[in-house]
């Protein structure tokens, strides 16, 4: 991660936005794979099933006679044989049930000639009677102003193939009576039954999965009070290969009650292709400023370093070795005493990505402190690092590889007249030896993300990259039913 100039962030910004060849207007991008959409289908079909056992199917009368107080339990065998892809057609998913059975039950009166009967009835299917055929497009829905995810049904079709289903029916019924009511089920009951199932679920189906993703409000946790805004500020699209999705993802802390808008636009982000059992993600500088902003505000690049908790870096946290370093510190206080130091960045950094180069920008201010008096306070402008992002199980590891100063000033200074260059000099010899003690800081204090996401996504792996005006994440996410 290097850190570059305002005045580079901007060209360079203004140079890329110019240069993209497919874009859409939001924070970032996410290419998603068929296998992770394959996942979904066991939070889906479960919903759908549960909705195919509560249809109402009310008295179906015929001549003759009629059924009534129908119960319906249809069961999907295997989760894993249902068959999903994308459909540009719908703009959406395309679902293939094959293996589902189950039975229904109910009461039967039948008047066959001058002879009345009346019973109860079941019916058994076989593992394959049953075929369900549907389209989800993926779309959004309005709550409160905000364009949060949501799914339509379409062209859904429940198919019982009557000659596998096996109808036993209860009391003492002639076998003719018996042999004309299965005829009579099989050739219009069955029908009747699969009208009522394909006009009502749609609707019930839809409307329970989007009330679970209206309850979201387009927010989910992601560390601490830091939330993300996962709204549609552009519609999803689809092909027959591929599923592009547009997220405002602003990072915010929640505990505000409202989130600081970083001042940098909404950007266009280049939208990366998916493998099978990936998203891959393109993170711009508005994202990536928007968690800056939350860090800022949480005083997360706040931090108070003194001998006691710098281990064996503790010797160079003394008057007599930082006066190579600040000339004039150790005649004002005295040899080896103990120097603390105070990291404080004084705004909100500022991202820039190019090619296997992630650039901060950062303003800090460096307070050191001998016997609880401030020596001297040193500002950085445009402070550099180049930084490995990783992450082990559910910690967020940053290493740092190098850093370096460019514009620096001081004030409050009691320890006499400040030397830029000698400082600079010094500084960028010494902060070699100062990163093994940075990096196992940061070990010791990883970001700790949540174990799931919506309670239902489990990241198993994720790799940063670097690329030009955009942070390339390739997430390969579980799906916990």
């Amino acid at each position: 991660m290097r850190i570059l100039s305002k005045t580079a962030l901007l060209l360079i910004s203004l140079l890329s936005l110019s240069t993209l060849v497919m874009s859409e207007f939001a924070g970032t991008a996410a290419g998603v794979g068929i296998g992770v959409v394959d996942q979904v289908k066991k939070i889906g079909m479960p919903i759908i099933q549960q909705k195919l056992n509560d249809v109402q199917v009310g008295t179906i009368e015929f001549s003759g006679g009629s059924v009534q107080d129908l119960d319906l339990k249809f069961k999907f065998n295997n989760f894993d044989n249902i068959k999903v892809g994308f459909s540009g057609a719908n703009n959406g998913v395309s679902v293939d049930a094959h293996d589902i059975s189950g039975e229904i039950t109910g009461k039967f009166a039948y008047k066959f000639l001058f002879i009345h009967t009346s019973g109860n009835f079941k019916v058994a299917m076989d593992n394959d009677a049953v075929k369900l055929t549907m389209a989800v497009p993926l779309t959004s829905q309005n709550i409160n102003g905000r364009s949060v995810p949501a799914v339509d049904i379409k062209n859904f079709n429940l198919n019982i193939d009557s000659s596998k289903i096996h109808i036993t029916l209860s009391g003492s019924i002639l076998a003719d009576i018996a042999d004309a009511f299965v005829f009579i089920f099989k050739r219009l009951i069955i029908y009747e039954i699969t009208k009522v199932v394909n006009k009502d679920v749609p609707d019930v189906a839809k409307s329970s999965i989007n009330k679970i993703l209206a309850s979201t409000n387009g927010r989910e946790t992601v560390y601490g009070n830091i939330m993300l805004d996962f709204t549609f500020p552009a519609q999803p699209k689809i092909t027959d290969s591929n599923m592009d999705l547009f997220l405002n993802a602003t990072l915010y802390d929640s505990s505000r009650g409202s989130y600081y808008i970083p001042a940098v636009a909404v950007a266009d982000v280049q939208m990366l292709p998916a493998t099978s059992n990936s998203v891959e993600l393109s993170v711009s500088h508005y994202t990536a400023d928007s968690l800056f902003a939350a860090l800022q505000e949480m005083n997360l690049f706040k931090y108070h370093l003194d001998p006691a908790i710098a281990g064996k870096f503790a010797s160079m946290l003394t008057t007599t070795f930082l006066d190579g370093l600040l000339p004039g510190i150790e005649a004002k206080y005295g040899k080896d005493l103990p120097v603390s130091v105070g990291f404080k960045s004084t705004s909100s950094p500022n991202a820039l990505f190019q090619k296997n180069d992630f650039g901060v920008l950062l303003d800090l201010d460096l307070t050191f402190e001998v016997n609880n008096e401030t020596a001297i306070v040193i500002s950085f402008e445009d402070f550099s690092s180049t930084i490995n992002v990783s992450l082990d199980k559910t910690n967020l590891k940053i290493q740092v590889e190098k850093c370096a100063i460019d514009q620096v000033q001081a004030s409050q200074s009691k320890i006499g007249d400040f030397n830029v260059s000698e400082f600079k000099a010094f500084f960028n010899v010494a902060s070699r030896a100062a990163i093994p003690f940075i990096n196992n800081m940061l070990l010791e204090n990883p970001f700790v993300l949540p174990d799931t996401f919506l309670g239902v996504v489990k990241i198993i792996d994720a790799q940063f990259q670097s690329f030009d005006n955009y942070l390339a994440v390739s997430v390969t996410p579980q799906i916990i039913a």
